[in-house]
């Protein structure tokens, strides 16, 4: 892909790789990145922030870091927009033990001061990263965020059969390592993952799932909940 070629159809995948050339490569990949994931991180930032200026901040931080990470080959590059989430709520927990703090969310400054040193810790983080990077971005795109499969395949470079052949074989793999959690009833912001301490209120209702697969809807909604969870605390 030559410089000022066009970056829609590449995968996150293959982005990510020329943000580690010359800047002439890098910075149109970066734009591409940007144009897919920003409407997510900032909806997530407005919900950990007071205002928009500061949500706006956020999120535009959360991309720079993301982008040196990448460019020197550190950090997870499947799924991206995951990635995003988790540097966006790290930040604004670097943020609220600084003068940036007054620019936060009161919840969320509650939630990490009695968390402590380096904040709430997302319990199932762990697990969902020793699945396959493409398991990841499967089930994140297609179980979590609920993307059509056209586009979670070039989120992640593969086909939309392979999306709709992966699905079930991601949710059937990952059930035993992420088990949901106990059947409620399920509220969500804007974006999924963010805890409830940080929302300010600004919930709705989740609808119920449609399950794209063999799998019992209470299955999948299991999953869905506990996946969330590698973005929130406990």
């Amino acid at each position: 892909m030559e410089p000022g070629h066009d970056h829609a159809g590449a995968s996150d995948a293959r982005l990510t790789e020329l943000l580690r050339g010359a800047t002439a490569r890098a910075y149109p990949a970066l734009r591409e990145l940007r144009a897919r994931h920003r409407e997510s991180v900032l909806a997530y930032a407005r919900l950990c922030a007071a205002g928009e200026s500061t949500a706006r901040q956020l999120a535009a931080h959360a991309f720079t870091v993301a982008a040196r990470e990448a460019a020197r080959g550190t950090g997870p590059v499947v799924p991206w927009r995951h990635r995003l989430l988790l540097l966006t709520a790290r930040l604004a927990g670097e943020w609220a033990t600084g003068e940036r703090s007054a620019g936060l969310d009161p919840g969320l400054l509650l939630v990490q001061r009695m968390a402590g040193p380096g904040g709430p810790v997302p319990p199932l983080l762990g697990a969902f990263r020793s699945l396959p990077p493409r398991t990841r971005g499967l089930l994140w795109y297609a179980v979590v965020e609920r993307e059509d499969d056209e586009t979670t395949a070039t989120l992640l470079g593969v086909s939309a059969q392979e999306v709709a052949h992966g699905r079930d074989a991601a949710l059937t793999g990952a059930g035993p390592g992420l088990p949901g959690r106990p059947p409620r009833r399920l509220r969500r912001p804007e974006l999924p993952g963010v805890p409830t301490a940080h929302r300010g209120g600004r919930t709705a209702p989740l609808a119920p799932p449609q399950p794209r697969s063999g799998h019992p809807p209470g299955g999948v909604r299991a999953l869905r909940d506990g996946l969330r969870g590698t973005v929130e605390p406990a």
